[in-house]
């Protein structure tokens, strides 16, 4: 692997820091936190040395690409370096969220303390009272020993890769030169005071639960998409999803021997599961995403660097502190990943999906394109349908299964009815279409335990489309009508968002 970034500090500093604010009942926590990553640290010493016997030292099964920002003109490079820097915003931003959960736990434990003085005095706080008090001293400093050893796998996970800048090639040539990352210092790309965004994306790409706030390029959601993807506590949602999606390129794509060849295109890939289920099923795939911690996770995992079960997250840990039904269920955690990696046909594509894919030298290129819980991210939704259309070959199939929660960012939000009238309207003849009747979930399974009292599932909509040979019915320059539709949306954002500031 390449050149590991600086050792971040650990989450015990933060909640030091957290203390001089809060009291110094933090101080207990650390002390219960440092026994517990001890004890997982050894636990994890041990995982380690058994991982490095059987890593994967030989030259990667799954190359890398990187499509760099473009200006909105559509012509003129932003910066040709992939944003490793954001992998250390990522990892400081959940150290500093992770330490304001654990102040939230902690003025919990303080107002049951002295609720419990007043009525019981000094066996308030005392180990054997069965009331709250003694529990939260427990309960902090199991979640901080949690989090600590959770931090560790992330920022092992996070770390720059090697990648070749471009667009993979039919053949998988390298279309451009192989960056090497170990020559250079992400520390550095952090925008200044006064400094222009370094690098740039079209706004809205996210998925997650939208009402928490939390970024999609966030270490937080690389534990939920772990999970999800990579966890046996993800199977019967990826039985749901990603088998259904399979099953469907199986039945509709291109039979004959010549298009079956065209490869499959998985937008907002993740972590890779579901393009590296549909490579398995012998197609070849070329997945895409914008979030560079989502890619960088996904590159140890796709090319064999973690061994199957070698690592441990605890998902629950940092879970609201509502709904709850058992806190001792906050602490269970999950092994990742839940497969030995086989030889695919993959490629993975760090970058926008609308700059990325909508110029003309990716126009007709694809026999497929799957869509998995990714079309409601868009910023304006006429813009992931020329991309998808212009991308497929004539008769290309698309297959999407996902909710239309559009987000906040969306400038356009169709109802389901709608959207099939407009998926019809750009040229394609839709062979299902389908709305779950069962929630699905999107983190982890039910397993026989119930974790809250609130669920939060999904009824997604399920639909395929073939490209019309006669679709036809806007300009023909589609490449340039991509690029209107991109500039468009890049300034109405930026009047939207100006509307929501001001409003504020």
């Amino acid at each position: 692997m390449a050149e590991q970034l600086p050792a971040r500090a650990s989450l015990a500093i933060a909640v030091v820091a957290a203390a001089a604010i809060i009291g110094p009942l933090l101080n207990m926590a650390l002390a219960a936190a440092a026994a517990g990553a001890g004890e997982n640290g050894s636990s994890t010493k041990d995982e380690e040395a058994k991982g490095d016997q059987t890593k994967n030292e030989g030259p990667p099964s799954v190359p890398f690409y990187y499509v760099p920002p473009m200006k909105t003109n559509g012509h003129d490079i932003l910066s040709a370096d992939p944003p490793f820097g954001d992998l250390l915003k990522s990892l400081d931003k959940y150290r500093m969220d992770t330490s304001s959960f654990l102040a939230s736990l902690t003025r919990q434990h303080e107002v049951a303390r002295r609720s419990e003085w007043i009525m019981y005095g000094d066996r308030g706080d005392a180990p054997d009272n069965p009331l709250l008090a003694a529990r939260y001293r427990d309960k902090i400093g199991r979640v901080a020993g949690c989090l600590e050893s959770d931090y560790a796998v992330l920022e092992e996970l996070m770390q720059p890769f090697d990648v070749t800048i471009g667009l993979p090639s039919s053949d998988d040539e390298i279309v451009e030169d192989t960056l090497d990352v170990r020559d250079r210092n992400y520390n550095t790309c952090i925008k200044e005071e006064g400094e222009e965004t370094r690098y740039t994306t079209t706004p809205g790409r996210r998925r997650g639960n939208d009402d928490d706030g939390s970024s999609y390029d966030s270490a937080a959601q690389i534990v939920t998409h772990v999970v999800r993807d990579w966890a046996e506590q993800g199977t019967s949602i990826r039985n749901s999803l990603y088998s259904w999606c399979v099953d469907m390129v199986d039945k509709y794509h291109f039979k004959d021997s010549k298009r079956r060849e065209l490869p499959v295109l998985v937008p907002g890939s993740g972590l890779g599961r579901l393009a590296y289920e549909i490579s398995t099923a012998g197609y070849a795939v070329e997945a895409n995403d914008v979030s560079i911690s989502m890619i960088t996770v996904a590159n140890n995992l796709l090319n064999g660097h973690v061994p199957p079960h070698s690592l441990k997250l605890h998902p629950f840990c940092f879970d609201f502190l509502v709904n709850e039904v058992d806190s001792d269920s906050r602490y269970d955690s999950v092994a990742f990943p839940d497969v030995n990696i086989s030889p695919i046909r993959l490629s993975y594509t760090l970058g926008d999906f609308v700059t990325s894919y909508g110029s003309s030298q990716r126009q007709d290129h694809y026999g497929s394109v799957v869509t998995c819980f990714f079309i409601d991210t868009a910023t304006n939704i006429y813009e992931y349908l020329a991309v998808i259309s212009s991308s497929l070959c004539s008769g290309g199939l698309w297959v999407n299964v996902g909710p239309v929660q559009w987000h906040r960012n969306a400038l356009v939000q169709p109802s389901g009815n709608e959207l099939k009238m407009l998926i019809e309207g750009f040229g394609f003849e839709i062979l299902t279409w389908s709305v779950d009747t069962k929630g699905v979930n999107y983190r982890h399974d039910e397993d026989h335990k119930s974790r809250y009292t609130k669920a939060e599932t999904y009824l997604p909509i399920r639909f395929v489309a073939r490209k019309r040979s006669d679709r036809d019915k806007c300009r023909q320059d589609i490449a340039n009508v991509i690029q209107e539709l991109h500039e468009m949306t890049a300034a109405d954002h930026r009047i939207s968002t100006g509307y929501a500031s001001s409003a504020a």
